[in-house]
């Protein structure tokens, strides 16, 4: 299994591959949609180099992060040919895995005090085979940056938000499985002068 959102690589072993006059040529097949449980049907996937950092001559192929669709079927072929003549191939058939999808997450504030504003996250309906699942909960900084909040498989929980005036909090939140899969998810509340539910 290969989570699309992480690099992923691959590199031919050969025993009698010394030489710098080898050649390597990759391909990618794609699953078909119209395939069954008793016909497989691969298609040419073109776009190979379009996916991957790695030179389509090169020993070793590298995909790229977010390139190859999640939930898919693929089969990597490559041929080796030797100076002399010989030559080889090998394949290499693996599928990547789906995120966690299906679901929602929303705040309200609960609480407001000299040392910042309290939030109350719930995240709802998210579902993906590879359980359990665990939420990382970020503030959204400005400038772009992330300030970790919560961490842990609880879908729900309080953060605090330190010192911050009246306006938008803005939230991300990773619902990530247990292979490492992740989907991300924004929300925003409202901050008031006041404690109470403010979404």
């Amino acid at each position: 299994m290969v989570i699309p959102s992480h690099r992923f690589s691959l590199s031919v072993t050969c025993n009698v591959c010394q030489s710098k006059d080898i050649t390597f040529r990759w391909k990618l097949y794609s699953k078909g949609l119209e395939s069954d449980e008793s016909v497989t049907v691969w298609y040419l996937n073109d776009t190979l180099k379009s996916l991957v950092s790695t030179k389509p001559n090169s020993k070793n192929i590298v995909f790229n992060e977010d390139k190859l669709n999640e939930d898919s079927s693929y089969w990597l072929t490559v041929d080796v040919q030797l100076p002399d003549g010989l030559r080889g191939w090998a394949a290499y058939r693996f599928k990547t895995v789906a995120t966690p999808s299906g679901g929602v997450c929303n705040g309200t504030q609960v609480q407001r005090g000299a040392f910042g504003i309290t939030l109350h996250i719930i995240c709802t309906g998210w579902y993906d085979e590879n359980k359990p699942l665990a939420y990382e909960f970020f503030q959204q900084i400005d400038d772009g940056s992330l300030l970790m909040l919560r961490y842990g498989i609880m879908p729900s929980g309080e953060v605090h938000i330190p010192q911050f005036d009246n306006g938008e909090i803005k939230i991300k939140v990773a619902i990530i499985n247990s292979l490492g899969a992740r989907t991300e998810t924004h929300l925003a509340v409202q901050a008031s002068e006041s404690s109470g539910v403010d979404k």
